[in-house]
């Protein structure tokens, strides 16, 4: 290979011969940096700090432990041992740590100049590129995410830059009040190690069943508030985390701060949760008693007038509740939407509608929704025309370009605000109650859609539903 110098990583005592190394690398235009502990040469290969690590070793220096520690941090960080004692057996084991070049003593300065030339020009193989991106990038995700590697044994190898910081900015504490202020001070450490033993075992526990099974764990939700603090929740994935050889390493995890989702999430939930209440409220206690004075009605002689005042009183509060009760279904949002030919609920609910006049549908857009709440929205669309159109009136929804549209040849929107037909109450017709077009609002809302009335360029009224929004910034043309 050719000569390119790099820095390089020297783990050495003095009587391992740690000056007259130096001396050799910096003579052929390598810069050293020398250190003579087992986690020197951990922090060197973690923080990709040099283009090589030569371990020299000497007295007090385990160079099995060093180059050991060397591949569990950095598998891919060419390695060069010059031995201060060697023997076979140490080279059969540089051989089981992928150590790339084992150098004897008695080969000399010159060989191991050779081979560190040779180590740092392979700094530039794809999978060292491809690590390097790799490292960029955790180092720049945001501070709401956090990616991180662990080896078998659950000790963090690598952890992205704002590790700490998605745990508690601008630092974490440990159960041990040991704080954790850089990445790098989590290095070596365990989840025991940084979050206790109950969390400790639980990821334990599932890393364990990671590597045994080869099956990630997918977005698992974390509570990680801490007593008095306000509500906290991350979302974890963990997957197994191979080397280039296809070796089982550990596993590599991504974290993400999903409390506000989380929040969200809850505040709809307790939502939908008032409106089941509101609707049971309206189904069964103030239908039985609706019930029962029918009932009794049904049982009076006569037609008298004011006979016939209470059962209309009585069938407007009955059909008042209904809507009610229907604009409270409606309105929590569609959490489990399945895709929709608009055409299919679009003629469903005609076939429930229709009393006369016409529809014409055409080639609609499918869509993720609700297809009960869909045909419902199209229901009250439908029911609207013919109550104000009258027996011929004509109807036809189109595509648009963000959704769908639905016109009609009737009289068109009275005022001057058209919104305001979406109000609950509002309403043209002294028998009618104010809620369809509202409940067609609550459906559009709880998919995600907006929905725009307006009087068509030919009379009648139109109602546009956008299904599709523009980009943040983005417009009608």
């Amino acid at each position: 290979m050719s000569h390119r110098p790099g820095i390089v990583g020297l783990i050495a005592t003095e009587d391992g011969g740690v000056a007259e190394i130096e001396t050799a690398l910096t003579e052929r235009g390598h810069e050293v940096r020398a250190a003579t502990e087992v986690e020197s040469a951990r922090k060197l290969a973690n923080e990709r700090a040099v283009d090589c690590l030569v371990v020299a070793g000497g007295d007090g220096v385990d160079v099995v432990a060093v180059l050991s520690v060397i591949n569990e941090a950095d598998a891919l960080l060419p390695t060069v041992c010059y031995p201060y004692a060697g023997s076979e057996a140490l080279a059969a084991r540089t051989i089981e740590l992928d150590v790339d070049t084992y150098v004897p003593r008695s080969a000399g300065l010159e060989s191991l100049v050779a081979a560190v030339d040779d180590a740092c020009a392979a700094g530039d193989d794809p999978l060292r590129d491809a690590e390097g991106m790799l490292r960029t990038l955790t180092d720049a995700v945001p501070v709401s995410l956090s990616i991180y590697f662990k080896d078998a044994m659950g000790r963090h190898l690598h952890v992205s830059e704002h590790f700490p910081k998605l745990i508690g900015p601008p630092y974490m504490e440990t159960p041990d009040e040991k704080i954790i202020h850089h990445p790098a001070d989590a290095l070596g450490m365990t989840d025991f190690d940084l979050y206790g033993p109950e969390l400790g075992v639980e990821t334990a526990a599932d890393e364990e069943r990671i590597m045994k099974t080869g099956e990630p764990i997918v977005d698992k939700l974390e509570d990680a508030s801490e007593s008095g603090d306000e509500d906290y929740y991350v979302s974890t994935t963990k997957a197994p985390w191979y080397d280039s050889t296809g070796r089982l390493r550990g596993i590599v995890g991504v974290t993400i701060d999903v409390s506000e989702r989380e929040r969200n999430r809850r505040t709809l939930a307790r939502q939908n949760e008032r409106l089941e209440r509101f609707a049971s409220t309206l189904s069964h206690d103030l239908r039985n008693p609706l019930a029962i004075a029918q009932g009794r009605l049904r049982e009076l002689e006569g037609d008298s007038e004011a006979v016939a005042d209470v059962e209309w009183a009585l069938d407007r509060m009955d059909q008042l509740i209904s809507e009610m009760l229907e604009l409270a279904r409606q309105g929590s949002v569609v959490d489990d939407p399945e895709p929709v030919d608009l055409a299919l609920p679009a003629r469903h609910a005609w076939d429930t509608v229709a009393a006369g006049g016409t529809l014409t549908v055409g080639d609609l857009r499918t869509v993720e929704g609700d297809p009960e709440r869909i045909r419902t929205l199209f229901e009250n669309l439908f029911r609207n025309a013919v109550e104000h159109g009258g027996d011929d009136v004509a109807i036809a929804v189109q595509d648009t370009a963000d959704g769908f549209a639905v016109t009609d040849d009737g009289p068109g929107i009275p005022g001057d605000d058209p919104s305001e037909i979406f109000e609950h109450g509002f309403t043209t017709r002294a028998d009618g109650t104010g809620f369809g077009l509202s409940i067609v609002r609550e459906i559009a809302d709880a998919h995600g859609w907006t929905i725009d009335a307006t009087n068509g360029a030919a009379g009648g009224a139109r109602f546009d539903v956008r299904v599709v929004h523009p980009p943040d910034g983005g417009g009608d043309e």
